[in-house]
């Protein structure tokens, strides 16, 4: 069995979810959002990240961990402060011995909805056919629950293609 921890990291918001990959079936496990509030200092957020996070692995024991890529976004303060979450969010994995795997946003929405421009909507349709039992109740969640499903998609293909080279 395969369990990935998916994040999609965020200062105020930090999804995380679950999914479970168990004989080519998608399985939901658990999700929540890291919630601080906007007049918090940084470095309280972090901390509130990374305790969750900790807390989370420990409780659930992922095998796997994938994280969405930071963009680069057109004020660099709030890239450079999406930076501080995902760093804070992979360590918590690595302090866990959880190896670590990027991905951009077009490539999560390309292996999980089918095309790197697919919408809100349109994820979250997706997860509604994929993971029918889930209980995603932000944005942020579905995002950290697609993260893991594009994980396992790429590398469950990756495994395949070396099997057979035909592919």
């Amino acid at each position: 069995m395969l369990l990935v921890l998916g994040i999609d990291p965020g200062l105020n918001n930090t999804g995380w979810g679950l999914v479970s990959y168990i004989n080519n079936t998608f399985g939901y496990i658990a999700s929540g959002t890291v919630k601080n509030g906007g007049t918090l200092e940084t470095c309280v957020k972090l901390k509130n990240i990374y305790d969750e996070l900790i807390s989370v692995i420990q409780k659930e024991t992922p095998t796997e961990c994938a994280i969405e890529d930071t963009f680069v976004n057109k004020n660099p303060r709030i890239s450079l402060k999406l930076g501080y979450a995902k760093g804070v969010a992979m360590l918590a994995a690595t302090k866990n011995n959880l190896q670590v795997f990027e991905y951009a946003p077009r490539e999560i929405k390309s292996a999980f909805a089918g095309s790197g421009k697919a919408s809100k909507e349109q994820m979250t349709g997706m997860l509604k056919y994929l993971l029918p039992l889930h209980k995603a109740s932000s944005e942020h969640e579905v995002d950290a629950l697609a993260i893991a499903i594009c994980h396992i998609n790429t590398e469950s293909f990756k495994k395949k293609l070396k099997e057979d080279p035909s592919l």
